[in-house]
C-alpha cells in the first residue's frame, strides 16, 4: 500500500511540476517585454546612432568616389573595405530597431486607439527603411570586386575591356541612403507625436 501511495504521490508532483512549468512558459510568451510607448526613446536613440552611420556612409562613398575619380584605387579599395565593416555596423543597428518594433505590434493592442494609427505608420516606415538598406548593403561585394579588378588589372597593367561603372554604383548606393535617411526621418517625427 504504500509504494502504490509513493507512487501516485511521485506521479502528482511530476504532473504538478509539468503543470507549473507549463503555465510558466505560457506566461512567458504572453508577457509583453515591454509597453510600446517604452520603447519610443531606444527607437529614438537608434534611429539617431543609424543617421550618424548613414552620414559615415555617405563621407566613406564619396572618398571612394574622389580616390577613383582620381586614379588611386589602392585607396578607393582600402576605402571600400572600410565601407564594408561601417555597412555591416549599420545593419546591426537597424537589426536592434526591428526587434523593438517587433514588440511594439506583438503589444499593440495595449497601445491607445489614437496612437496605434502612429505606431503602425512608424513601422512600415522602418521597414521600408530595412528594406533599404538590404539593398543598399547588397552593394558592399559589387563595389569591393568593382574596385578590386580595377586595381589588379592597374597592377598588371593590363587593360580591362568590359570596365565596370563605379561611380553610377556609388550613386545607387547614396540614393538608397538618401531613401532611407527620408524612412527614418519620418519615423522620428511621428514618434515626438506619441
Amino acid at each position: 500500500m504504500k509504494k502504490t501511495n509513493k507512487k501516485k504521490l511521485i506521479i502528482f508532483i511530476t504532473i504538478l511540476i509539468v503543470i507549473i512549468a507549463s503555465l510558466l512558459f505560457i506566461f512567458n510568451i504572453n508577457k509583453s517585454s515591454k509597453n510600446p510607448s517604452e520603447t519610443i526613446g531606444q527607437i529614438q536613440e537608434l534611429n539617431s546612432k543609424i543617421f550618424n552611420l548613414i552620414e559615415q556612409n555617405e563621407n566613406l562613398l564619396s572618398l571612394i568616389e574622389d580616390k577613383y575619380k582620381q586614379n588611386q584605387l589602392k585607396e578607393a579599395l582600402d576605402n571600400s573595405l572600410e565601407l564594408k565593416k561601417a555597412i555591416q555596423e549599420l545593419t546591426n543597428d537597424s537589426l536592434q530597431i526591428t526587434e523593438l518594433l517587433k514588440n511594439v505590434v506583438v503589444n499593440l493592442g495595449s497601445v491607445d486607439k489614437n496612437n496605434r494609427a502612429i505606431f503602425e505608420e512608424i513601422t512600415q516606415l522602418e521597414i521600408n527603411a530595412m528594406n533599404y538598406l538590404v539593398s543598399y548593403s547588397s552593394y558592399k561585394e559589387i563595389l569591393s570586386q568593382q574596385i578590386g579588378i580595377e586595381y589588379e588589372s592597374q597592377l598588371d597593367n593590363k587593360t580591362l575591356e568590359n570596365k565596370a561603372d563605379v561611380l553610377e554604383t556609388t550613386n545607387q548606393m547614396k540614393e538608397l541612403l538618401k531613401n532611407i535617411k527620408d524612412n527614418i526621418n519620418s519615423a522620428n517625427k511621428l514618434l515626438e507625436k506619441i
